[in-house]
């Protein structure tokens, strides 16, 4: 545990306190806007929620430039992030995420746009634009959303189209690494019945990391996206809300570097690794091409006590992608990976819901069903060559390989679920919730050897196979849970709720053997107090909550030998772990400390462990810290408000911390990361009549160095490296109601 990380908790309630005695004179007045959510399907105030849930507003999303998941992570309580590549977000939410993205597997943490599920995580890492709030619920959900989330879930809510002529154009224009982008929206009433709204958003930049093998700078970015939305409102009773997404990213570079650079990367000092870690030496430097299309239809009708809900979805995400795992040369590094990725999935859902309330209202309740279809055809190629011999010798020759791994994967997921709250007196409530999943799986998995034998291996399989494999799962989970009303302004909650996630399939088996093998579903048991509050007369918001996770056959991914002792086959393997447990202390605050101030801060701390587990390969993990899960986390933003001639500028400082973490399961040092903080600022100018506002902005401004990812090998790792400093002058100009 890092002192860092006390010093910022600490730092974020000393500016709050300290400033305690201005608020009965300073904050006359200044009140903080009261936050609605749809964590329950229906819209409420987030402070009357009894459930662990961080809400941003579209003012927020705005202010701190929430552009991406990461933006969210860093901002929100046990939530962290890998992101192996922009297909590949490993989300995870009190110590709970995947890192599996075969065909056959479901992700723990689970991403929503405007109710519809994102089912691969290959697809959920999308731009964020046009949005009306971003919700992150924490613990397992399901009682309420269609597609089961045994970590959590993230819900974006897009806006919808208004009744009024307007919109917004924005650009960045000036900035780091030749960046530009730009995003808009207009709002078109149609007639007085139908309504469209469009919205765009681009994004590109060179990349902040440099090649030597092509003298180009790599992993930069390259997005656009579009949205249309129509709503018809004939009457009072229905209404139909037409969708269509599109978004493409184009991006050239994806590479690696090895940090910690160990005896393994050097090949025993045949290997010359050049010291700064923004510039690259890989074989190749890589690519990622990927097209997603979503249409959704939501269909509402008011029928009896209640509203009667239709979500009907297809969605399609075809990704190309290719990165050199080790980003060294060939010769003269021992080991060379590179790994090519070609997906495509179809996705449909379609989700039912009717919400009512009776008995004077004391009564709320939902019961829906859902059901989902995907289909993923994915292949998945390594290129390989490897040096048996350390440094090596003159006169030996590599062992190369050539295999793909094709996959082809079908999915059929049904649920019926139900929750239920009723109002016992104006003081205590009680809910209960429950919830019925079946799903079934069907993998064709094969492995051709592109060399056609005229290679002496085909690491990282053992063998050839053409193998089919399926399996059925079905669980029930349930939840309860209680809130008492202190008093108008405080509410605490008791919450048990079981959460629960699919089985799935190996995503490159090594062999027939484990190919036709499945991995069990993974189970959680959660239990959580919390308390949700605001005091001096709305002025100042405490949400505190505490938890124990207790996770049986949690699903974890490690890299293994297929051959024990030949590095050459290493593969990634998901098994069950038997027990784990995880206990947890959740901190939110803000406060209007005047007209002009606002102090916000945040603080998690986790203490994330096996309790039972032994590996495949034998290892006793029992004790050893999951990964991907700082025990410390913190973050705390100021904003100044400041009269400046006719129009205002807002002036907001963040500072965000990370404690310290583990890569991988095993804990071994190489994977160990140190905790980190980041520091962005920015000031925006704003019009009088609000009709434009230029905003100057800077992101990880102390240059932090740390690693996003790594994959440990011996005594190297083979690194990510979060985004250096990075700055923007950004326009934007509203017209009509925007």
């Amino acid at each position: 545990m890092k002192n860092c990380n006390h010093r910022s908790l600490a730092l974020a309630i000393s500016a709050v306190l300290s400033t305690g005695a201005s608020f009965s004179n300073n904050a006359i007045g200044a009140q903080l806007e009261e936050v609605v959510v749809t964590a329950q399907r229906r819209a409420e105030a987030m402070q009357d929620v009894p459930v662990a849930v961080s809400a941003y507003s579209a003012e927020f999303i705005e202010k701190a430039r929430l552009v991406d998941i990461s933006d969210i992570v860093a901002t929100t309580p046990s939530v962290s992030f890998t992101p192996f590549s922009q297909v590949d977000p490993q989300l995870f939410i009190r110590g709970i995420g995947s890192s599996d993205d075969g065909a056959g597997g479901d992700p723990s943490v689970v991403v929503f746009q405007d109710d519809v599920v994102f089912a691969r995580a290959s697809g959920a890492a999308v731009a964020m634009f046009d949005l009306e709030r971003i919700e992150v619920l924490r613990g397992p959900q399901g009682t309420l959303y269609g597609k089961n989330a045994v970590g959590g879930a993230l819900h974006m809510i897009t806006r919808d189209p208004g009744s009024e002529f307007g919109g917004y154009v924005g650009v960045t224009a000036f900035g780091d690494h030749g960046r530009f982008e730009s995003e808009g929206a207009v709002n078109l009433p149609l007639t007085d019945k139908l309504a469209a709204r469009v919205a765009f958003s681009t994004k590109q930049s060179d990349g902040y990391n440099y090649s030597l093998t092509t003298g180009r700078d790599v992993d930069g970015e390259d997005n656009t996206s579009a949205r249309v939305k129509l709503l018809y409102q004939p009457s009072d009773s229905f209404s139909a809300r037409l969708t269509i997404n599109t978004a493409k990213d184009d991006v050239y570079g994806n590479t690696r570097k090895p940090i910690p650079d160990g005896s393994f990367a050097k090949n025993a000092g045949a290997v010359d690794i050049h010291p700064n870690p923004r510039v690259r030496q890989p074989a190749d430097d890589g690519y990622l091409k990927r097209d997603i299309t979503g249409v959704d239809l939501k269909l509402d009708w008011s029928l009896g006590m209640g509203t009667l809900t239709s979500i009907t979805a297809q969605r399609t995400v075809d990704i190309d992608w290719f990165q050199d795992l080790s980003g060294l040369p060939v010769p003269p590094a021992r080991l060379q990976t590179q790994n090519i990725w070609r997906e495509k999935t179809d996705q449909f859902s379609q989700e039912f819901r009717y919400e009512f309330t009776a008995n004077n209202d004391k009564l709320n309740g939902m019961v829906g069903f859902f059901y989902l279809k995907e289909d993923t055809d994915r292949e998945e190629e390594f290129r390989r060559a490897f040096f048996a011999i350390p440094g090596n010798p003159p006169g030996q020759t590599p062992a190369r390989s050539n295999p793909v791994f094709n996959q082809d994967n079908s999915t059929e997921s049904k649920a019926l679920f139900a929750q239920f709250n009723y109002q016992f007196t104006d003081k205590l409530g009680v809910t209960l919730g429950t919830r019925w999943t079946e799903d079934d799986k069907t993998i064709d998995l094969a492995v051709e050897d592109l060399s056609n034998g005229a290679l002496p291996s085909l690491a990282p399989a053992t063998e050839l196979y053409d193998i089919r494999n399926s399996e059925t799962w079905d669980e029930i989970t349930s939840s309860l849970s209680i809130n008492y009303r202190l008093n108008e302004d405080a509410l605490v909650y008791f919450r048990a709720a079981e959460g629960y996630k699919s089985g799935g399939f190996q995503t490159a088996p090594a062999s027939a053997t484990s190919a036709s093998v499945s991995y069990e579903p993974e189970f959680a048991m959660t239990y959580e107090i919390g308390l949700k509050s605001e005091w001096l007369d709305n002025r100042l918001r405490l949400n505190l909550a505490a938890f124990q996770n207790d996770y049986e056959d949690l699903q974890v991914l490690q890299l293994v030998e297929a051959v024990p002792g030949n590095v050459a086959t290493l593969v990634l393997v998901t098994d069950n772990a038997a027990t784990a447990e995880i206990t947890g202390l959740e901190l939110e605050l803000t406060a209007a400390v005047s007209d002009s101030l606002t102090v916000g801060a945040s603080y998690s701390n986790l203490d994330a462990e096996f309790t039972d587990y032994t590996t495949n390969t034998g290892a006793d993990l029992s004790g050893f810290k999951l990964r991907r899960t700082p025990e410390d986390s913190s973050s705390i933003y100021l904003e100044q408000t400041l009269q400046m001639g006719s129009g205002e500028t807002l002036a907001r400082i963040e500072y965000l911390s990370k404690g310290d973490q583990f890569f991988e399961n095993d804990n071994r040092a190489v994977s160990f990361e140190p905790s980190y903080d980041l520091l962005n600022a920015s000031v925006r100018f704003t019009s009088a009549d609000d009709a434009w506002s230029v905003t100057l902005w800077g992101k990880n401004l102390t240059d932090e160095l740390y690693r996003s990812s790594s994959i440990s090998v011996a005594d190297s790792g083979f690194s990510r490296v979060g985004a250096p400093k990075t700055w923007g002058l950004s326009f934007r100009y509203n017209f009509g109601e925007n």
